[in-house]
């Protein structure tokens, strides 16, 4: 696990194996009142998906983020939609990005 006072990764290990990891960061926003968390990465071994993996470090950054503070914990997805759909997540607004290279 690495800590920053903005970012959490937790990192899933089995024997010795990282099988997985999340990473999430806050930041405080105007439009919530308060502090966002952002999962921007969970990677879960394909190996190693069905028992929960996922589902414990998801679970893991949202706890963290809600003793830090975060009002909301957000996710920038659309392949894995379904997936935090059942994890609780609803959906509110489409990602958009732009490139500054």
């Amino acid at each position: 696990m690495m800590i920053h006072n903005r970012a959490d990764l937790l990192v899933a290990e089995y024997d010795s194996q990282v099988i997985g990891y999340a990473l999430a960061t806050r930041f405080l926003v105007l439009y919530a009142n308060g502090w966002v968390a952002e999962l921007q990465e969970l990677i879960v071994a394909p190996e190693a998906r069905g028992p929960g993996v996922g589902r414990a470090l998801v679970a893991a950054i949202a706890e963290r983020a809600r003793v830090a503070g975060a009002v909301e914990l957000t996710v920038p997805t659309r392949r894995a939609r379904d997936y935090y759909l059942t994890l609780g997540f609803t959906e509110t607004a489409t990602y958009l990005k732009r490139e500054l290279t």
